[in-house]
């Protein structure tokens, strides 16, 4: 379980299923080439209102989350990085789902749900003009499943055809 903790650029290897609560500081001790790898055996849930922070000058584009089973983000919550499943991936609805800020992708190996309502952000504070967005990219192989009044950001590709 993460939350509360700090961490620098390094290698995190878990077995079980792990899920977010709170926040978890990911924090540029050294270059900004510098990486966090993520890598779970099963599955990754994030808890409504638990946020991913970079501090120290740390970018998103340099998370990558790995995870062998199914990823939820929940109600509310700030993810930052790239993550690859070859799972399904569920973002939760009803308030805002935040990216902070770099390029990130996701690769789904199942399928996408996005809640009603869901609301996905870019927060864009890096960018000098407002018209420069991050790009958000999402290959998945099964269908895509979008609910009533979501707002979804980024490029998508369904490998299903849908």
């Amino acid at each position: 379980l993460f939350g509360g903790e700090t961490l620098a650029p390094g290698t995190y290897n878990a077995a079980a299923a792990l899920g977010l609560t709170g926040e978890l500081i990911l924090d540029l001790k050294a270059g900004p080439g510098d990486h966090w790898y993520f890598c779970l055996g099963a599955a990754f849930t994030t808890a409504a209102n638990s946020k991913m922070i970079m501090t120290g000058g740390g970018k998103s584009a340099n998370v990558h989350w790995v995870v062998a089973g199914v990823i939820t983000l929940g109600l509310n919550s700030v993810a930052v990085g790239s993550m690859t499943t070859p799972a399904a991936m569920t973002v939760g609805g009803g308030t805002p789902l935040t990216f902070d800020g770099d390029p990130v992708s996701f690769n789904i190996g199942g399928v996408l749900t996005v809640a009603a309502d869901c609301t996905m952000v870019l927060k864009t504070a890096d960018c000098a003009l407002p018209s420069v967005t991050p790009i958000v990219q999402w290959v998945v192989s099964g269908a895509i499943t979008i609910g009533a009044s979501a707002t979804v950001v980024g490029m998508m590709k369904s490998m299903a055809g849908d």
